[in-house]
């Protein structure tokens, strides 16, 4: 970051903790989920480019779902994600304990209800 670097909107429930190295030139303080909507439907239209992201997000998502398909042994993170995700009901909660393995359920559990997708405190 810096001054004729790009500028950053933070979208959190919480302030920004403003930083040498972190400072937002912005801040959505509130419920994530609605405050992006209402973000989008402020910029829709107004974007230049904005398709060009399309391939990129695709990019990430297959990158980050790569090995979820393959076999059963060993089992992979994404592996474990993507069969959890097939047979747990859209409204289910998965609950996680403190680990390294949350960052592959940040990474790759599609929620499709609020909060179905939880971290216990440790």
């Amino acid at each position: 970051m810096g001054p004729k670097g790009p500028h950053v909107i933070h979208v959190s429930y919480m302030p920004a903790t403003v930083e040498q190295v972190y400072f937002p030139h912005a801040e959505i303080v509130g419920d994530v989920g609605p405050s992006l909507e209402l973000l989008a439907d402020r910029v829709e239209g107004k974007l230049p480019n904005a398709k060009a992201l399309l391939p990129l997000r695709q990019s990430i998502l297959d990158r980050v779902s790569d090995h979820a398909t393959e076999s059963l042994w060993p089992v992979t993170p994404q592996r474990l994600v993507h069969d959890v995700r097939k047979v747990i009901p859209e409204n289910g909660i998965v609950a996680l304990d403190n680990g390294m393995y949350k960052i592959w359920w940040a990474r790759n559990y599609c929620t499709y209800v609020t909060n179905t997708l939880r971290y216990l405190p440790g």
